[in-house]
């Protein structure tokens, strides 16, 4: 694994233990920094390890970063990180120039230390997004300690993980931690955009939020405005290709990842994950490989990949997500044998789209102004992942109302889940991705990094910003992307999109829109209801055969029917027994319930999925001294 973990005050343990616990390949580069208030590890990838820390010219700083930085904005200019220069390095010598509040001009994803020896301070800080969140409790003592994964927190003797039933139940029902809570008692995020200094004791001195999601649109036409974003989204994808490497791409037969092979500029190899090489996707994304003149890989899927997911990913799940999002976890050895860093299209239609916005029927978002109705449209799956309170947790507090006591509005802003925004707007139609964790895959993208060395174009400080700016009739009534591959590149944007059947550089008919859609906002809201038949027909996503593990034409799994056709959730299940047995919240026998009840016709991949994740990761807890 990768990341960054740190013990500030009492030195009594040191933080190796934590360090080793970030190790995912076993061939990771890292290095450890001591001395008697503070040790600090650092490991990463050995493609993309520094030597850290770095310190400042001036001498009164030592920094650490993990990540990517690609530029930094001061005053309303923006410069990229110059060639000679390792992150570290960079941000040293901003510290020089800028002093503490750096951090608030850095583009990309990123989490890292400053250590000021002279003041005796550190500082924490992250990302825009907290895309490289940072876990922290205190010990008993007093001293602090932080790590880039909730797991290895444990590894210090006196970090126990035990379970806080608010935020577990919230886990359960919305499949996912929110804001700054974790489902672990004492253990929090690091707010996104944040900076926070701590004395060598590990109390914290101060926070400085440099950055917050505020909507103000532009009054562009939408050739001015598609015009932008292609030289904005063409610079966010080259900026982040490494010459001197092997580039992957994890392509569909979609417009994301399209998108940026559109306007990537140099060799790569595509990936493609899907059951059969003679699927419609499957076929579609080799040839936007082949048209594109790059090199191209099928990676097939099995029917017991599921559980190869799980176990791949057991050690680094930290409550942000249901396992079966790390979709291409499984495939991690392959990958990374073939190349050194990949490409990912992930959270265009999050940072983008409506995919996690609730709209009204005429393609506005919802004006939602008052607390009660968005608990009651979250609560509804308009925001994603919503599972409802599950047949198999007993004695855990009511979702719904832990949510709403987490969600204020003052005269300012409004306040959800510990995280400060200063509109409804900004709350309703951002609040998914600032936190990035708040996402419910966010898992795929924790396990991902973990995995290599990963770009995400979508996340780009500049294309936040111009989203921010955009008429909500462009963001949520035309297809950006689709026109932005249009025109970069028309030959690829001939070829059909997997889902609509129709090519980019043609717009898809209203009704083959809302029936796609209709298909995604069903696999993000609801596990009960039945899809119709006419409209599986049209699609052609899922076999009519309940037991299949495959989807007809596209690149979705049919969960249903993997978890009807292979004993993997069974398996698990009996694995961990003693869990059921011994969690006074789990109801052992509704959980049987709920996996016979799914073999026999109903849908319950979802709580299933959910089920396994709370599982997995409990049995890696010492003693399960959580329950």
């Amino acid at each position: 694994m990768a990341g960054l973990c740190g013990l500030i005050g009492d030195q009594r343990h040191s933080v190796e233990e934590i360090s080793t616990e970030l190790y995912y390949h076993n061939d990771e580069d890292s290095s450890i920094y001591e001395d008697d208030q503070l040790s600090i590890g650092y490991v990463d990838h050995p493609i993309s390890f520094e030597e850290q820390p770095v310190k400042s010219k001036t001498g009164d700083a030592l920094v650490w970063v993990w990540g990517q930085v690609l530029g930094h904005e001061h005053d309303g200019e923006y410069r990229k990180q110059p060639n000679d220069l390792t992150d570290a390095e960079y941000c040293a010598s901003l510290h020089e120039s800028y002093g503490r509040s750096f951090p608030s001009g850095l583009n990309s994803e990123f989490s890292g230390i400053i250590y000021n020896k002279e003041q005796k301070k550190i500082s924490l800080f992250t990302d825009r997004l907290g895309s490289r969140p940072i876990y922290y409790t205190h010990t008993d003592s007093g001293a602090l300690v932080f790590s880039s994964l909730l797991q290895p927190l444990q590894s210090h003797p006196e970090v126990s993980l035990e379970y806080n039933k608010d935020y577990l139940s919230e886990f359960f029902s919305y499949s996912r931690s929110l804001g700054v809570h974790t489902p672990v008692e004492g253990v929090k995020i690091l707010p996104p955009a944040s900076i926070i200094e701590f004395d060598l004791d590990g109390t914290r001195l101060n926070h400085q939020t440099y950055w917050s999601p505020k909507v103000q649109q532009l009054d562009l036409s939408f050739s001015e405005f598609i015009n932008r974003f292609q030289e904005i989204f063409t610079e966010a994808v080259r900026d982040r290709i490494e010459d001197d490497r092997k580039n992957g791409l994890l392509l569909s037969g979609g417009s994301d990842s399209r998108a940026i092979l559109s306007a990537y500029d140099g060799d790569l190899t595509a990936f493609h994950l899907n059951e059969s090489s003679e699927n419609e996707e499957a076929q579609l994304a080799k040839k936007i490989a082949e048209t594109a003149g790059v090199q191209f890989q099928f990676l097939q899927r099995g029917a017991d990949y599921h559980l190869q997911t799980l176990d791949k990913c057991s050690d680094i799940m930290s409550f942000n997500g249901s396992y079966h999002s790390a979709k291409a976890i499984g495939f991690s050895e392959r990958i990374t044998d073939e190349v050194d860093v990949v490409f990912w299209g992930q959270y265009s239609d999050t940072v983008i789209g409506d995919t996690y916005v609730p709209m009204e029927s005429n393609q506005k978002s919802m004006n939602i102004e008052s607390v009660g109705q968005y608990v009651k449209e979250f609560n509804k799956g308009s925001m994603g992942g919503y599972l409802g309170e599950l047949p198999f947790v007993d004695r855990l507090s009511v979702p719904a109302d832990v949510f709403k006591s987490n969600l204020n509005e003052t005269e300012d802003v409004i306040v959800s889940h510990g995280i400060q925004y200063p509109s409804w707007k900004s709350l309703v139609e951002f609040g998914t991705i600032y936190p990035l964790t708040n996402v419910r895959t966010f898992v795929n993208y924790e396990t991902q990094v973990q995995m290599a060395p990963t770009h995400y174009p979508y996340l780009d400080n500049r294309l936040v910003d111009l989203i921010l700016q955009t008429p909500r009739e462009y963001r949520y009534g035309k297809d950006i992307i689709a026109e932005t591959v249009s025109q970069i590149d028309p030959e690829l944007a001939s070829i059909p999109h997997a889902s609509t059947g129709v090519p980019l550089s043609e717009s898809p008919t209203f009704l083959q829109r809302a029936k796609n859609n209709k298909y995604m906002n069903h696999l993000l809201t609801t596990t009960k209801e039945e899809i119709p038949t006419d409209f599986l027909d049209f699609v052609g996503l899922i076999s009519k055969d309940p037991s299949t593990t495959h989807v007809g034409s596209g690149s979705w799994i049919n969960k249903a029917g993997v978890i009807r056709a292979h004993p993997f959730v069974e398996n698990k299940l009996r694995e961990h027994e003693e869990i059921l047995d011994e969690a006074e919240f789990l109801n052992k026998e509704a959980a049987w319930e709920t996996y016979k009840q799914h073999c026999e016709g109903e849908n319950n991949s979802y709580e299933i999925f959910c089920l396994l994740t709370f599982l997995e990761i409990s049995s890696n807890i010492k003693s399960n001294s959580s329950f």
